[in-house]
Formats: C-alpha cells, structure tokens, sequence
C-alpha cells in the first residue's frame, strides 16, 4: 500500500493525500495487512488520514483496535448505503462508526439509480438493478 500511495503521489506531484483509503473490502485471510499498510502510510506522514471500505461492524472494530496500536484512526468507511437500504442501519454499522468517530462515505445513495425515477416496470433493466440491491 505505502508502495502505491508513493507512487501515486509522484504521478500527482504532492508530497501528501489528505485521505488514503482502502476501496477494496476487507480480507478475510489477511484482515490485518490493510489497516497496518494504511498505518504505514499515515506514519510515514504520506496522508493525512486514512479510511476503509466495506468494513462492517466487527470490522471496523478490529481495525479500529489495530490502528491505534501505531496510535493512528480510522477517519472513514466507505459502504453502500441509500436511503431505503435499512439494512447498514439495523447492522448496526453506523452506530459503530459514531461510536469510533468514524465518518461513514455513502456510495450509491440513489440505489444505483433506482430512487431517480430511471428504471420503470416496463424497463428492461429493472430486473437487473433489483437484483444488484440489498432491499429486494
């Protein structure tokens, strides 16, 4: 991680990213080596803060408690949420990140789209983005 951070800072010619964040989701046989790689980064004073995504609960708990061993936090979580999703808030997801100071990044806060008004019954596409939510 620190390895592209540099490298991305040297195609964007800065010094520092006010946030560095992990837009993958977590691991499940290496929990730990993202948050230390963003440790890395925010130690070597590389970013200003760091963030995750797609961490749920216990996740971010762990994460949290693995950031403060090199006395760094997580400044974000990045996760699907939209406003008829009630799943993230029942997971209790977002009462973590409040707990921890943790600001939750909503992607997709439209349902990718389907809360505009852009997929009808007669819409071919319809079917398609249902099944890709959380609220069917």
């Amino acid at each position: 991680m620190v390895g592209a951070l540099r490298a991305s800072l040297e195609r964007l010619e800065m010094e520092r990213v006010d946030l560095y964040q992990n837009s993958l989701a977590p691991a499940r046989s290496c929990r730990l080596r993202p948050t230390r790689g963003l440790a890395s980064a925010w130690q070597l004073g590389l970013t200003r803060a760091v963030g995750v995504s797609n961490y749920d609960k216990t996740q971010m708990q762990r994460a949290h408690k693995t950031l403060a061993k090199f006395k760094c936090s997580a400044a974000s979580n990045q996760v699907e949420f939209f406003i008829i999703g009630s799943y993230r808030r029942k997971s209790g997801l977002l009462a973590r990140c409040l707990e921890l100071g943790v600001r939750l990044i909503a992607y997709s806060p439209l349902a990718m789209g389907l809360l505009t008004g852009k997929y009808t019954p007669e819409a071919p596409h319809l079917a398609c983005a249902l099944e890709n939510m959380a609220i069917c």
